[in-house]
This record gives C-alpha cells, structure tokens and sequence, in this order.
C-alpha cells in the first residue's frame, strides 16, 4: 500500500491523483517520444535500404565502367599498333616509289641516249638495227659512264 493512503480524510486520494496524473504524464510523453524515435528510426532504415541500392547500383555501374574503359584502352593499343605498321607501310612504299622514279628516270634517258645513237646512225646510213631492246635490258652495246643496264 502506498502511505498516503494512510492519511486520514481525503487529502492523500487527492495527493495519490496528482501523483497519477504526473505519471500518466509522464507516461504519454514517454510514450510519445518512443513513437517519435520509433518514426524516426523507420524512416532511417528505409533510407539505409534505398541507399544500401545506390550503392549497389553505383557498384555495379562502376564495375561496368571500369570494363568499359578496359575494353577501350585495349582496342586503343590495337589501334595505335595498326597504325604504326600503316606508318611503316607508307614509308616503305615511300622508298620503293621514290626507287623506282630514279630507276625511271634511268630507263629514259638510255632509252633516249639509245634513240639519239639510232638517229645518228640512221642519219649515216647505218641499218639501226643492234640498238633495240637487248641494248635496254644490257646485252651487247655499250652504257654510257654512270648507266647501268
């Protein structure tokens, strides 16, 4: 029993009433902040449950990215590669074409050194024959210094 309910008249219902009533506050307060918190730490797990997906999202996106850019760097060196064997290929064609222009330009002009013999020799009543292609390709006749047949 509580002692003041030992207290004679009515005084200690009252007192025991207030002390309830205090309690009862206290009481509903607790309660109201328990449902606060218990608010609060439901919005808080729903906000860890959407973000915990970001983050899986995000993971997975940069795992993906990341291959992406993988990929790209390789077929980046492929590329680099096919173009430095282009670059290789150009100047040797560089090369064989500028030979072969000199050896043109050699060809001309025993092919006219060889045309000018004709002239003469067709002009001193020579036949002109013995200066047609085994001149060119180096059999019998003679080069001038320098030719080469």
């Amino acid at each position: 029993r509580h002692p003041s309910l030992d207290l004679a008249g009515g005084a200690g219902w009252a007192a025991m009433g207030d002390e309830a009533d205090a309690l009862r506050d206290q009481l509903t307060s607790l309660a109201l902040e328990y449902k606060s918190a218990a608010e609060k730490l439901s919005k808080k797990i729903r906000q860890n449950a959407v973000l915990k997906r970001a983050v899986l999202e995000e993971k997975k996106r940069t795992e993906h990215l990341s291959k992406t850019v993988q990929d790209l760097n390789t077929r980046l060196e492929e590329k680099g590669r096919l173009y430095q064997e282009q670059i290789r290929s150009i100047d040797r064609l560089k090369f064989n074409n500028q030979s072969l222009r000199k050896r043109c330009e050699k060809l001309k002009q025993h092919i006219k050194a060889n045309s000018s013999k004709q002239q003469a020799m067709a002009s001193s009543g020579g036949s002109g024959f013995g200066f047609g292609l085994s001149s060119l390709i180096g059999f019998g006749g003679t080069t001038t210094a320098g030719e080469q047949p």
